[in-house]
């Protein structure tokens, strides 16, 4: 049966959608408009932004008409809880690759670290990690390492806004970090590393707000929902904020 176009228009607006670990964010993307197509065959649906494979947390979905506002959502800050561990140092800057180097942590202590982390603060260009979705020359930059070759990245001027230590347990210390978009946390745990002379990776990562949109839907409750009715997909669809609307039209 042909679904009326009045009917189709209603599906348009941002879902708001928390990623799981080990699962890609273009996957992510790819099963929700899987399941969105059940009710409108040909939907639209984007992303404002990536987040890494083994990271977790918020993702902004615009569907349907809003995909016309991506580009203004791109460029809102970043929030984000991170676990660094101390003393390893891996290819990749995190927890998934390839072990470099290990040192020990003794004689290191809590207040060289809160020292450390706060040098961050402040706008500044920030090299991107070797592994990352980085384009050059239309490529990403992990295929040029994959392949034996050394990506000329560049670096991008961002701004970090604040960083809070919540805990310290040694190796590991957690810590909120606000940023703008395009900072990489995994360069900063890198960077923090080399500060301390011992190295660091990304144990954890978590986004938490993007602009002022925090939360989101787990994907296991979007797909509950979606089992049940249009209805309450609909309900779960966020309209484009005022701001973008006046920038562009949706």
């Amino acid at each position: 049966m042909r679904i009326p176009k009045a009917l189709e228009n209603k599906m348009n607006g941002l879902l708001l959608v928390q990623k799981p670990s080990g699962m890609r964010s273009h996957a992510l993307v790819l099963k929700v408009r899987r399941l969105l197509q059940r009710f409108v065959p040909k939907i639209k649906v984007g992303h404002t932004g990536t987040l890494d494979a083994f990271a977790t947390g918020l993702m902004i979905l615009p569907v349907g008409k809003a995909t016309k506002a991506t580009q203004y959502l791109q460029g809102l800050d970043k929030e984000y809880i991170c676990l660094a561990r101390l003393g390893i140092s891996t290819d990749t800057y995190d927890r998934l690759g390839k072990v470099l180097s290990q040192s020990s942590l003794e004689g290191l202590n809590s207040s060289q670290i809160l020292q450390a982390l706060k040098g961050f603060v402040g706008t500044y260009p920030q090299m991107p990690p070797p592994f990352s979705a980085k384009k050059i020359m239309g490529k990403p930059a992990y295929l040029w390492v994959r392949r034996g070759k050394t990506p000329p990245l560049k670096p991008k001027t961002i701004t970090v806004y604040s960083v809070q230590v919540e805990e310290i347990s040694l190796p590991f210390v957690r810590f909120f970090i606000h940023c703008s978009s395009g900072t990489y946390i995994r360069s900063v745990v890198y960077e923090l590393g080399q500060k301390l002379g011992c190295g660091a990776m990304v144990q954890e990562l978590e986004r938490t707000k993007i602009g002022p949109f925090q939360g989101g839907l787990l994907l296991e409750k979007l797909e509950e929902i979606a089992s049940r009715s249009r209805e309450e997909v609909e309900q779960c669809l966020l309209p484009v904020p005022e701001y973008f609307k006046k920038r562009r039209k949706v």
